[in-house]
């Protein structure tokens, strides 16, 4: 008898989490936004759970491409420096040019701007690097999406200048 496969904890989480958040082909999501957000809040320590089983078997994509599916729900439910500490982390373990890395830094670019001066410090260069991977990618929409925070981030740190 083969021996079972493992299979990470939180992995139904995760993989409703990057499902539901998904457009459909008519440009909504399976959820309303609400229900989204719940959702990720009742699975929240499942969450947790798959990033942690994916750091520990060093599937550091599966990792950035699950983070780059949350990072909104971090920003919505006030999950700032849990975010943003997470994508800090699996950014710096992982520097492949792919789609999960542009929106970890998407992410991280958003999180980052509640945080500490070292998040501060790395926005606008993250910024920098996810409309890079966006464009070398051939992704119009993130590209608008990271111009967006682009601009964002300009703005407060102008604002910060003394």
């Amino acid at each position: 008898q083969k021996p079972k496969k493992r299979s990470p904890p939180g992995r139904g989480a995760a993989w409703r989490a990057r499902r539901d958040a998904t457009p459909t082909q008519n440009g909504g999501s399976r959820l309303s936004p609400g229900e989204w957000l719940d959702r990720l809040e009742r699975d929240h320590d499942n969450l947790r759970a798959a990033f942690g089983w994916f750091e520990t078997v060093g599937e550091s994509q599966l990792a950035l491409r699950l983070g780059g599916a949350v990072w909104e729900f971090w920003c919505l439910r006030g999950h700032f420096a849990e975010g943003w500490r997470r994508l800090d982390e699996l950014l710096g373990i992982d520097d492949q040019p792919t789609l999960a890395r542009a929106k970890a830094l998407t992410g991280a670019v958003h999180l980052g701007s509640g945080e500490s001066s070292y998040a501060k410090a790395t926005q606008r260069g993250r910024a920098e690097q996810a409309l890079a991977l966006y464009r070398e990618l051939g992704e119009a929409w993130e590209q608008g999406r990271s111009l967006t925070a682009d601009e964002a981030v300009a703005r407060a740190l102008d604002a910060a200048a003394p």
